[in-house]
């Protein structure tokens, strides 16, 4: 009796200890690249209501009919959370605007430490995510960013999202302080407050935002607030803050009646981690390049996403040899893409070796996370050229 009972409680721990060990794996990066194709593709995206969610949700059904794959999306409002399902694989894309992007393949803001640092994140697709400042027509003395001044603005509690509305507060010759900071969770939060009546600016928004038009149908309306292209010392002062985008223009979306916007253009893009089997990204880079007339017919967010963006030269981030080779059959990746492309890869070949160097120092001298930030910060500097605010 007494060793059926050891070996019960024995049988018990090892269950135990495999349930742990299994959780605990699941946790970890990838680093092994997967050869075969899933018969589910995950994509994970904000939360519902967010312009790469509708962007997802309507690609489904193409992709599925063209490849006979399914499509799983996970909306998750943390930037973090999202990327970190790409990482340990459990999906396979995830659709990441341009200073997310910037931030994760530089090992930079919340990416900074240990559990993180530089990531070997690449491009499968890009669009643009065209952006400006954004309030209400109710609010009739707030016609320029410099008019915020005072104002109740939403701020989000990570760093990125800090950041970039920073950089168009700076802009217009303001600072946080300026300002009235009102905390909400996540970037639809953001726009659930406007439309509440709790703040009175979204300091950045994408125009294909779903819960805009719910903006433009209330009883205040909506007003864009111009990033104007010739103020060559606003873009110097917003660009210190967000060297991952240049000048755009805004043509599609509520409120501009038929009058193209001057705002601010990044990536967002569908993004994998490097090992990520290069079938899949051809797979998904061929269904949307060759079925982006149908994706126009969907949702008015594709309309943004073109063949001349997706190969625009100057987003500072890399594509997947997947995609590439799609590019390449169609004659469309040029000596110019490749030069640009092979810059970026080295770069983050830099970073990579530095941030090793640099942990090798933390743990051997016991650095508080705070000092590795710090010292990280500098340190990639001297290689991208990009001072962290």
């Amino acid at each position: 009796m007494k060793t059926r009972k050891l070996l019960f409680y024995l049988w018990v721990a090892i269950g135990v200890y495999l349930y742990i060990a299994d959780s605990t794996l699941a946790q970890q990066p990838k680093t092994i690249p997967t050869t075969q194709l899933p018969s589910v593709v995950g994509i994970s995206t904000m939360a519902i209501g967010g312009v790469s969610h509708s962007l997802a949700a309507s690609l489904g059904d193409v992709f599925r009919t063209k490849t006979g794959l399914k499509t799983r999306v996970i909306p998750i409002d943390s930037e973090i959370g999202r990327v970190n399902l790409l990482r340990t694989g459990n999906v396979h894309f995830s659709i990441t605007a341009g200073n997310a992007i910037f931030n994760l393949q530089y090992g930079i803001q919340d990416f900074s430490n240990l559990e993180w640092g530089p990531q070997p994140i690449q491009l499968a697709w890009t669009g643009p995510s065209c952006m400006s400042p954004v309030t209400t027509k109710a609010h009739k003395d707030i016609n320029t960013v410099a008019d915020i001044r005072g104002k109740r603005v939403p701020i989000l509690d990570r760093k990125s999202g800090i950041i970039i509305a920073q950089s168009f507060l700076a802009f217009g010759g303001l600072t946080w302080e300026d300002v009235v900071k009102v905390p909400v969770p996540g970037y639809t939060g953001m726009f659930k407050a406007i439309l509440a009546g709790a703040v009175d600016v979204v300091p950045y928004a994408n125009p294909v935002t779903a819960l805009l038009y719910e903006l433009e149908a209330s009883p205040g309306g909506i007003k864009w607030l111009p990033l104007y292209h010739k103020d060559t010392e606003g873009w110097k002062r917003l660009r210190k803050f967000s060297a991952e985008g240049i000048p755009g223009i805004i043509d599609i979306g509520p409120g501009l009646g038929g009058k193209p916007l001057e705002g601010f253009m990044h990536a967002l893009a569908f993004t994998v981690y490097e090992w990520q089997n290069p079938d899949l990204v051809y797979m998904l880079t061929k269904v949307i390049a060759e079925n982006l007339a149908s994706l126009h017919g969907t949702i008015e967010t594709w309309k943004t996403y073109t063949q001349d963006i997706a190969l625009t030269v100057g987003f500072p981030h890399v594509y997947h040899p997947g995609a590439i080779r799609y590019f390449r059959e169609k004659g469309l990746w040029t000596s110019k893409h490749e030069k640009w492309n092979q810059e970026q890869i080295e770069i983050q070949k830099k970073v990579k070796n530095e941030w090793e160097a640099i942990v090798d120092q933390a743990l051997r001298e016991k650095w508080k996370p705070e000092k590795l930030t710090e010292q990280w910060h500098e340190r990639q500097k001297a290689i991208t050229g990009y001072q962290v605010p």
